[in-house]
């Protein structure tokens, strides 16, 4: 065979499997998707995750053709180490889902979530991929030192003045919900 033939057959090959694939003038493209719960920056002290998705088929936008295939799969990765999936029923171009990811066993820390949808065969590389959403996992409470008045101190005004020490490793405090009580 020369090369011209052998090109040719990888052509005609190409060309078959994308019929199959995809179907007589359609091409594949990658499907959209995106975490749309939790937020970016979003805390948590729970020890389970909601991670909500919204995914979509898309279609070739240089061309006028509707959504090719569907998305059969998503997964959901926690630090680029996938931790679930959900095949997604045939048929269903688009959507939201949600996954519950058990976190327990993660340390209190910065993780990062991101998730991937894919349209068709998983083998056939065809995949979208959402934003990456770092999520702080914070089950260490906010340590809180009264400076004065000191203990014991015994105070003849109504209005004393309270100094405190405050830290937090990870999330932070949410001053619009402290509470003293003297």
């Amino acid at each position: 065979m020369s090369i011209r033939q052998i090109d040719l057959v990888c052509f005609a090959t190409v060309f078959f499997l994308n019929s199959v694939l995809f179907g007589a003038g359609n091409s594949p493209v990658i499907p959209d998707i995106s975490i749309i719960s939790p937020q970016d920056g979003a805390a948590t002290n729970l020890p389970t995750i909601d991670v909500a998705v919204s995914f979509k088929a898309t279609a070739n936008p240089n061309s006028s053709e509707k959504s090719t295939g569907n998305v059969s799969l998503l997964i959901l990765k926690i630090n680029g180490v996938e931790v679930v999936r959900y095949e997604n029923p045939p048929n269903i171009k688009e959507g939201n889902y949600t996954f519950s990811v058990d976190i327990s066993n993660y340390p209190d820390s910065i993780v990062s979530l991101q998730a991937f949808a894919y349209q068709g065969n998983v083998n056939a590389g065809l995949f979208g991929e959402s934003n990456i959403v770092q999520v702080i996992i914070d089950r260490a409470p906010p340590q809180i030192t009264v400076i004065s008045p000191t203990d014991g101190t015994t105070l003849d005004t109504n209005t004393p003045l309270v100094t405190i020490a405050y830290s937090d490793a990870l999330s932070g405090l949410e001053f619009t919900s402290l509470l003293i009580t003297i």
